[in-house]
């Protein structure tokens, strides 16, 4: 007897009921849609033209966190030179992450000066007196590495 109520009252508002169950969907898919899948798409695409745009000298960032300047292009693929030896090391172009703007050491900063509104050349800060250079910590983990001095001694063996 129960179940015969409820097929009535289902089949007389099936259309009404369709809608507000559909309706919730459609909402958390359109907001899914605005906050998470369109950004994620403009960032896809920002990267893929950064990553098409690449030119030989650029210095780049790569997704292991290694910074070098492009040496040489080709379609999947590019060589950077990471340290300036000339040695170049292959990188897939899907690696690169983001070009790095070079800071040149040589340049002066410029500053608005608060009196007359000029700009006032200033400094860097390599100009200024070092200080002393800081002691080297050593310690039993650099033993063996090439510049250090602290090796053990060699242990003394005694015959009995």
């Amino acid at each position: 007897m129960f179940l015969n109520t409820v097929a009535a009252q289902t089949a007389g508002s099936s259309a009404g009921a369709n809608w507000q169950m559909l309706l919730p969907l459609i909402l958390v898919f359109g907001v899914m849609y605005f906050l998470i899948i369109r950004p994620q798409n403009r960032r896809m695409k920002e990267q893929q033209n950064m990553q098409s745009s690449i030119k030989n000298g650029d210095t780049i960032a790569t997704s292991g966190g290694l910074i070098g300047r492009v040496i040489k292009l080709e379609d999947k693929e590019i060589h950077v030179d990471f340290n300036r030896s000339g040695q170049t090391i292959r990188v897939l172009r899907t690696a690169v992450v983001g070009l790095v703007e070079p800071t040149n050491k040589a340049k002066t900063m410029t500053q608005p000066n608060q009196e007359n509104g000029k700009a006032v050349e200033k400094a860097p800060a390599s100009a200024t007196p070092a200080a002393a250079p800081k002691p080297r910590v050593r310690s039993s983990m650099n033993r063996g590495r090439a510049g250090t001095n602290n090796r053990r001694p060699a242990s003394k063996k005694t015959e009995e």
